[in-house]
């Protein structure tokens, strides 16, 4: 409605001039009970006025109708009088007696009287309805006189008691007469008329009786009329109150937010809210702008530190951009300083363990011999300390990349397990290991560093075990999709689990948290009986870790310890066929041995392979079942027994008249017997513990496949304490090399491997001595005087085709991370490290001899 807005203002203008100085609770409740009285006053008032009339038609109309309620009355009283003479009759015929009949006519009569007096009342009481009727009252009356006089004239002389017959007939005649004279219709044409009046007059009442209820509904319609009115009215005086409010207060308020949005937006905080108001948004903009020029100074001093810091940041990141480029100067200098040490330590240790390798297998008495094995193992035990620094120095850098290639698990087991056949028997331990069927026979990962952490655990258990046992055991468990942490793969995962149990000094628990912690041992003294590094647990967690898994152990001091690590991993599938349990599928096996771990590791063995094996720890039960005639087909016996020996057991098992010819394999953790021991015991095979399941395997098979038992099963090489050349296929080969001392263990080594090799100082001698005559093989050192192993091989492949030039092996004492890639990367076929290992140089000349035969044709 646009014509309301001016008048809206107006009110608006109005209040504000009147309330400008209230607070603004006090406007907002002045507001509501502005409001709420107009509500009530109105709503009051049309209650009031429509109350007060609607009092006055209800008692119009409970007038009409007491009045009609007494016409109604009348009307029955004139028909009483009327028919009165037929009532009189009545009475007479049924024998009524004349005192009560006297009685019933005076009352009647009283009664007509009583009628004549209402109708006179009534006629002057509503004299605009009966201005005619007075004339009929006044007959009326005298008919009921009449009526009376007659009455008392027929029945003066009767009797009070009842009329006898002839009486009554000659009263009834009398009435007859007197009902039927002209008199009596006179009167009833009388009777007649006034009932006509009266019947009219009723009508008339019904008619203002109905108009009075009409009038009272419509009272009532107005009160609701009213109400809703008196409402909306309310509704609207308060909607103009609450407008006009409303511009009291939140046009003040929009103001005060619309300029402190400004003044955040802009920024310039040297604005001020300016507001024209006397409540409590004038103390608002005051303490606004108060904050305001808080802001304002804060941000001048944040601007001043922020500068101040920017140059500061700015000087520091200068300061430690020089000191990043110190540090990685540092890190490289340590890198090379690391490097270098390691080919210089490397160095004199190939000549010492390689001339004591190479001493110890010549003719030697014991005393030298003695001296020789001290050492070997010396330098064994510091060139294991400087891989251990090394493999720590590889892991700290972030620099060790573990190989997915796949192997077998097995003989990844057996040969970490044959590295301590020697030292358990020399401290007379019971070495024994079992994987479990449901292993996986070839998995992927990195074999060596598998190796590596097994080694670790097996050298400490059989360091810290002077007595008992110590077993190697590996489970395996299939993963599920929700366990897999290896990623999506098509070969099934796996965990694989490894433990190492000893019986040895245990470790107390305050000193369990010390073993994995880097140069940290549980026994860290001055009086440690014990040595070591501390970096050999540590490099085995960080690889544990590495491969999905990791290391944890118990141990109770003085009972011996249990470490157990697991890893994640994938079996392989590498097509080879395998074991064929058939062979020994219920076959009878008798195990002797006095180790109960070791009789539950060939009953673990043996019934995987569908073997009925029957175990005991006593020789005297096992004679016992033979006696009794049990029947086996293979009997493994242990050599170190107490009471009653392996040998002593298989000397009375031949003895035995049911079964002489009993095919028995001996156990034994000190070498084969000697032949003087054996006499004639015909022992099926010998094997020495911890026999590999693979060795155990195939000898069962064979003894049980065999028709003839007399050819003996030997698991022992023969050694020879003189130096012998092997075997050798005949490769032309170059040895490259500056230290006179490498020269002659490399060149001996090659020796004892059947080998000769021509010398070169460095890598111009080495070009020079290709371009004379042709190498099969090139053992190439990496550091050399005048021009290095690595520029040499780089100039070698430039020159000559891949077809046409020598297999570079990498032969160098260069061991640090990254050091095998590099040598790769300039193009030698492969890597060994110093000091050398024969059986490593041997296969890495054997892999040359493959590799350069298979690329000649023909």
């Amino acid at each position: 409605m646009p014509g309301l807005k001016p008048h809206i203002n107006r009110i608006a203008d109005w209040l504000n001039h009147r309330v400008a100085d209230w607070p603004i609770a006090k406007k907002i409740k002045a507001g509501y009970i502005g409001a709420l009285g107009v509500a009530i006053a109105g709503t009051s008032f049309g209650l009031i006025v429509s109350g007060f009339y609607a009092q006055r038609v209800e008692h119009h109309l409970l007038e009409l109708e007491a009045h009609q309620l007494t016409l109604y009355r009348l009307d029955h009283a004139i028909k009483a009088v009327q028919f009165y003479p037929q009532a009189l009759l009545q009475s007479l015929h049924t024998g009524q007696s004349i005192k009560d009949i006297k009685q019933d006519f005076q009352d009647n009569l009283t009664r007509a009287d009583g009628v004549i007096v209402e109708l006179e009342d009534f006629d002057r009481t509503h004299p605009l309805h009966l201005e005619t009727t007075q004339p009929l009252w006044s007959g009326y009356r005298g008919i009921l006189n009449r009526y009376q006089a007659t009455a008392a004239d027929a029945t003066a002389n009767l009797p009070s008691t009842l009329l006898s017959e002839t009486e009554v007939k000659q009263l009834q005649t009398r009435l007859l007469r007197l009902l039927t004279g002209q008199i009596h219709r006179d009167r009833i044409e009388t009777f007649n008329q006034l009932n006509q009046q009266l019947h009219m007059l009723i009508e008339e009442f019904e008619r203002d009786r109905q108009q009075a209820r009409h009038n009272l509904h419509r009272v009532n319609q107005l009160q609701v009329i009213l109400i809703v009115s008196s409402m909306m009215l309310a509704l609207a005086v308060a909607f103009l109150l609450a407008r006009g409010t409303t511009q009291l207060i939140v046009t003040p308020i929009e103001s005060l937010n619309d300029q402190a949005q400004g003044i955040t937006t802009a920024g310039d905080f040297s604005q001020r809210v300016q507001i024209q108001s006397q409540d409590e948004v004038q103390d608002l903009a005051q303490t606004l702008n108060q904050l305001i020029a808080r802001v304002e100074t804060d941000t001048q001093r944040l601007r001043i530190a922020k500068d101040t810091l920017e140059q500061q940041v700015l000087d520091r990141t200068q300061e430690l951009e020089a000191e990043k480029v110190a540090a990685e100067q540092a890190n490289r200098a340590k890198s090379e300083f690391l490097a270098m040490m390691s080919h210089e330590i490397r160095t004199p240790m190939n000549g010492v363990i390689g001339m004591t390798s190479l001493l110890r297998d010549t003719a030697l008495n014991p005393r030298q011999q003695d001296f020789v094995e001290t050492i070997r193992n010396s330098g064994d035990a510091l060139l294991t300390i400087i891989n251990d620094i090394l493999d720590f120095s590889k892991i700290e850098s972030g620099k060790l990349d573990l190989e997915q290639h796949p192997f077998d698990l097995l003989n990844c087991v057996e040969s970490a397990v044959d590295l301590f056949t020697h030292p358990a028997a020399e401290k007379n331990l019971e070495l024994t290991y079992f994987v479990a069927p449901q292993a996986p026979r070839s998995i992927r990962g990195d074999e060596t560093r598998i190796r590596q952490v097994l080694v670790n655990l097996l050298g400490n258990a059989i360091k810290f075990t002077e007595a008992g046992e110590v077993v190697l055991r590996v489970t395996a468990r299939l993963l599920t999709p929700e366990q897999n942490e290896i990623g999506t793969t098509a070969e099934p995962p796996y965990n694989i689990q490894f433990t190492v149990q000893d019986t040895g000094i245990g470790i107390p628990p305050n000193k369990q948290k010390r073993l994995f912690q880097a140069f940290s041992q549980a026994d860290s003294s001055t009086t440690r009986r014990y040595g070591g590094t501390g970096l050999g647990l540590v490099i085995s967690q960080r690889l544990t870790q590495m491969m999905g898994g990791d290391i944890q152990v118990e141990s109770v001091a003085g009972q011996g310890s249990t470490f157990t690590f697991n890893i994640q991993t994938t079996q392989f599938d590498d097509g080879a066929p395998p074991l064929d349990p058939v062979k020994l599928n219920g076959k009878k096996i008798l195990l002797v041995d006095d180790n109960a771990t070791n009789l539950e590791i060939l009953m673990a063995q043996t019934q995987a392979w569908g073997m009925e094996p029957r175990a005991t720890s006593s020789p005297t039960e096992a004679l016992t079942w033979l006696r009794e005639g049990d029947d086996f087909d293979l009997a493994i016996l242990d050599w170190q027994m107490p009471d009653l020996d392996g040998l002593m057991l298989a000397s009375q098992f031949r003895q035995l008249p049911n079964n002489p010819a009993l095919p028995i394999v001996l156990l034994s953790s000190l070498g084969q017997p000697e032949p003087e021991h054996l006499g004639d015991l015909k022992l099926a095979a010998t094997l020495t513990k911890p026999v590999k399941q693979s060795l155990l395997y195939r000898t069962l098979t064979k003894i049980l496949t065999e028709q003839s038992r007399s050819k003996l099963v030997s698991a022992q090489p023969a050694t020879s304490d003189t130096l012998e050349p092997t075997t050798a296929a005949t490769l032309n080969i170059l040895l490259a090399e500056d230290n006179v001392v490498n020269q002659k263990v490399a060149r001996m080594t090659l020796k004892r491997l059947g080998y000769e090799a021509d010398l070169a100082a460095n890598g111009l001698e080495v070009l020079e001595a290709i371009e004379r005559q042709a190498y099969d093989v090139i053992l190439m050192d990496v550091q050399m005087p005048e021009m290095d192993g690595l520029t040499a091989t780089r100039q070698i492949c430039s020159d000559y085709p891949s077809g046409q030039r020598p297999y570079i092996i990498a032969m160098t004492a260069n061991a640090m991370p990254g050091d095998r890639q590099i040598c790769l990367d300039a193009g030698m076929d492969d890597y060994v490290s110093k000091p050398l290992k024969i059986e490593v140089l041997e296969a890495a000349l054997s892999q040359a001899t493959q590799v350069r035969f298979s690329s000649i044709p023909g």
